[in-house]
C-alpha cells in the first residue's frame, strides 16, 4: 500500500494505492456505506471530490480538496 499526497496552487490530491485484486466500483452493494460515507465528507466538510480506479491490478482512491 502507498499513500501520496500532493499540492499544486489551488488543491491538495491525496490518493491511497494498492495492487490487490482490485473490484468493481459500480458493482457495491447498496448497504455498503463506508464509500458512501466518505464521499459525503469530503463533499461537505472539504467541498472536494472522490476517485476510485480499480482493475484486475489493485485500486487507487483518491480525493481532492481546496485548501484553505
Amino acid at each position: 500500500m502507498n499513500i501520496k499526497i500532493k499540492k499544486d496552487q489551488i488543491f491538495y490530491t491525496i490518493s491511497v494505492l494498492d495492487n490487490g485484486e482490485g473490484f468493481d466500483p459500480s458493482k457495491l452493494p447498496d448497504n455498503s456505506l463506508g464509500l458512501s460515507i466518505v464521499d459525503k465528507i469530503i463533499k461537505e466538510k472539504l467541498g472536494g471530490n472522490l476517485y476510485i480506479d480499480s482493475s484486475h491490478k489493485g485500486t487507487t482512491i483518491s480525493f481532492d480538496f481546496k485548501y484553505q
